[in-house]
């Protein structure tokens, strides 16, 4: 197998929270006539509920868009432990024998679905918390939902309160936990 090359410019959460701080800000200066020079023109003939409605909507949208980026981090930092635990087999414990051994059957290093490795983490993975298991099996509605806006948003999301459920900030609250609790478990 010929050697993987990583790449090591990708977001880390600090960026990503980095573009949604000031994407948002942009948001809201460019809907307040105190902080856009063209507000009279960008928004001719829309009352100021128009215009609240059309922040809100980018508002919710700029939620969405960065919550899948952080969501995406998160994923590429599982997998890239996955390839590691397999590329660099020495270690014993318990989830890299576990992960080796499914590739050796298997001859898949890129292929393996996510809730794969996410119930590995929870059966396998030592030294875990109930609180951080929990959170791993709660995490494949987090990527039920990146799948939903990843495929287009064409159907009905199954949970009407998606917005509220899976804004940012609880993704956001959700990906520093699990990096937090797993702080020294997850191979770079």
């Amino acid at each position: 197998m010929k050697p993987i090359q990583w790449n090591n410019s990708g977001k880390d959460v600090d960026s990503i929270i980095k573009f949604y701080e000031s994407t948002k800000y942009a948001i809201e200066l460019f809907h307040n006539p105190n902080g856009n020079k063209n507000f009279a023109s960008d928004f001719l003939y829309k009352t100021y509920i128009e215009i609240e409605q059309e922040k809100m909507k980018c508002l919710n949208e700029l939620s969405i868009e960065a919550g899948f980026v952080l969501l995406a981090y998160l994923e590429g930092v599982f997998r890239k432990d996955f390839m590691i635990r397999i590329l660099r087999h020495k270690r014993k414990d318990q989830l890299s024998v576990y992960f080796l051994d499914t590739y050796k059957s298997e001859r898949k290093l890129y292929q393996h679905p996510l809730e794969y490795i996410f119930k590995a983490w929870r059966n396998k993975g030592s030294g875990l918390s109930d609180k951080i298991r929990e959170m791993l099996r709660s995490l494949q509605q987090y990527y039920d939902y990146r799948n939903w806006v990843a495929h287009g948003r064409y159907w009905e999301f199954k949970e009407s309160n998606y917005l509220r459920k899976y804004c940012f900030e609880a993704i956001l609250l959700m990906v520093n936990t699990v990096l937090c609790e797993l702080n020294g478990k997850l191979l770079k």
